[in-house]
């Protein structure tokens, strides 16, 4: 839990969690959205609005929508964002059945803690050579 608030609150990102995975962020952040991936209101207006999606840890599977059908298409507009939807699992079944890299996103088989550390990383050497800041690296 700890990357994922530090990546969500490096990025300004609200953190949207589904049932299962609530309490990767406390509820009382203010980023945090709380465990309503399967509501469609709240859940459809912040994929609309976002640039860019990072599903961590997650299965995106029918019962994370309250779907028990699973012959039923997951409901997210992954098509809309594409390229700029990110899935990270380790559960390579989970990253098949997401529907990321069906829409041109990127699926990544790692542990998600990992996957964002990595990510913090990477996101403060940009930000060092986009400041010119490289000698403190």
């Amino acid at each position: 839990g700890i990357q994922v608030k530090a990546l969500a609150e490096l990025l300004g990102a609200p953190v949207m969690s589904t049932v299962a995975g609530k309490g990767v962020i406390d509820d009382r952040h203010s980023l945090a959205v709380g465990g309503c991936l399967h509501l469609p209101l709240p859940r459809d207006y912040l994929i609309s609005h976002a640039d860019s999606l990072i599903l961590l840890g997650t299965q995106l599977s029918p019962t994370d929508f309250w779907q028990f059908k699973h012959n039923e298409e997951v409901p997210l507009q992954l098509d809309r964002l594409g390229a700029s939807t990110v899935h990270v699992d380790l559960d390579e079944c989970s990253l098949a059945q997401g529907g990321v890299a069906e829409a041109g996103g990127m699926v990544v088989h790692a542990d998600v803690s990992l996957a964002c550390t990595y990510l913090l990383d990477l996101t403060s050497q940009l930000g060092r050579q986009a400041t010119g800041d490289e000698a403190h690296a």
